[in-house]
């Protein structure tokens, strides 16, 4: 197709696109119908008649003749006098009222004794490291890094009796620490 069949062409569809242009005109939308509806009121309460008043008898009263001939009722039971109220005492025990059971693995023998001697050699260690800083200066910040490896140190020792496990990652907490300890004073 040559230059002026593309240019009849675009012509036309020109021409057709703008009859689009003055096409009708869009409606608009009809209104929508108003409906009114009755106001919804509750209807008023039903009228009652106020309660027939009763009589209070006192407990300590003595029944209606007639209920207890020839029976004999047992005393009425004595009411306590207002006094404060009991509370009990907790009894100290030494441990909380309520500890939840710890559960922990089992261990064969063989862990139980690679355990033991990974946290005496641990402890030992720690201990070593502590020993040879004994008698230098610390400044505070390197004293309070002492006396953490040191609480690690005691509270592996006293976990090795019941929890070989936590009394194992005590004993690593206090030798890392003082480890730490010692590269930073030398």
């Amino acid at each position: 197709m040559s230059w002026k069949g593309w240019v009849a062409a675009l012509v036309a569809v020109i021409l057709l696109l703008a009859g689009c242009r003055t096409a009708r005109k869009a409606r608009p939308a009809p209104k929508p119908a108003q409906i009114s509806l009755p106001a919804l009121v509750p209807p008023p309460p039903p009228e009652l008649e106020p309660p027939p008043e009763l009589a209070v008898v006192p407990p300590e009263a003595a029944p209606p003749p007639g209920l207890t001939d020839g029976v004999s009722l047992p005393p009425p039971p004595r009411r306590p006098t207002q006094a404060e109220p009991r509370v009990s005492q907790p009894v100290e025990t030494g441990r909380p009222a309520w500890q939840a059971p710890q559960l922990r693995p089992l261990l064969t023998p063989a862990e139980q004794r690679r355990l033991e001697q990974s946290v005496s050699e641990k402890i030992h260690n720690a201990q070593a490291l502590l020993a040879s800083i004994a008698g230098k200066t610390l400044t505070r910040e390197l004293a309070e890094l002492a006396a953490q490896v040191r609480m690690f140190i005691k509270q592996a020792e006293e976990a090795r009796r019941s929890d070989l496990l936590r009394a194992n990652n005590l004993a690593e907490r206090a030798e890392v620490l003082a480890r730490e300890l010692a590269s930073k004073i030398r």
